[in-house]
């Protein structure tokens, strides 16, 4: 750690002498290394584990703060870990820190692609949040790896009740139209012109449904609120 220190400090004096634009950049390459260094001597698998079991019994005892610092500190000593991302992540999710979890969910998945588990997760916070259809794209994941997860099957099943037994939700489909995929289906030509055609002549939907892209497509936009069911 001195060396760091030293060339900081180095950097810093001669900042006091001249504003140069590559002593700066150097000088935040320098901490960039620094805080690297300092993260891979931190590394401990063992006192990762402890930290782990300390953040579980927090969980159990309904101490979701202290589940979290003691998760936080695990990852800090072994950051490659996914159920203790996705741990932390259900700790945040009791605090209704759901963007947070959802990035703890995020990196768990990064780490274990199969983890059906952290699928399920993720889909209940994107209903409780009403997006349908991140929902159940989450579910029918986290089914393709564990076809008797039931927590993915009954999520999967809720949500399609959601789906086409809510009315009209207007502050549900705004929110919908800010996610790129949502965008992009609606400005897609073939969508487009579907939709078109649909309003035209209501029943010229049944054979575009053939298509397996406008049924997923019109699928994905009816659960996400921005068509609605008649």
């Amino acid at each position: 750690m001195k060396k760091w220190d030293e060339a900081l400090e180095m950097y810093d004096k001669s900042l006091l002498e001249v504003n140069d634009h590559a002593v700066k950049e150097a000088k935040r390459n320098c901490e960039s290394l620094k805080k690297a260094d300092e993260a891979e001597k931190y590394l401990d698998p063992e006192k990762a584990e402890e930290a782990k079991e300390r953040g579980n019994k927090f969980y159990r005892d309904g101490n979701f703060v202290e589940a979290i610092k003691e998760y936080t500190e695990s990852i800090k000593r072994n950051p490659k870990v996914a159920a203790v991302f996705l741990n932390r992540a259900l700790s945040m999710m009791k605090v209704l820190d759901y963007e947070r979890a959802l990035e703890d969910i995020d990196m768990a998945l990064k780490l274990d692609p199969k983890y059906a588990k952290a699928y399920a997760k993720r889909g209940n916070i994107h209903y409780f949040l009403k997006k349908y259809h991140k929902a159940v794209e989450d579910y029918n994941n986290g089914l393709a790896i564990d076809p008797n997860n039931q927590e993915c099957l009954e999520g999967r099943q809720k949500t399609q009740t959601a789906i086409y037994s809510s009315g009209p939700d207007e502050e549900r489909a705004k929110r919908a139209m800010e996610d790129p995929e949502i965008r992009a289906l609606m400005q897609d030509p073939r969508v487009v012109q579907v939709l078109k055609e649909a309003q035209e002549n209501p029943t010229s939907l049944n054979a575009a449904m053939r298509d397996p892209f406008i049924s997923q497509a019109i699928q994905k936009l009816i659960a996400a609120g921005v068509l609605g069911m008649k």
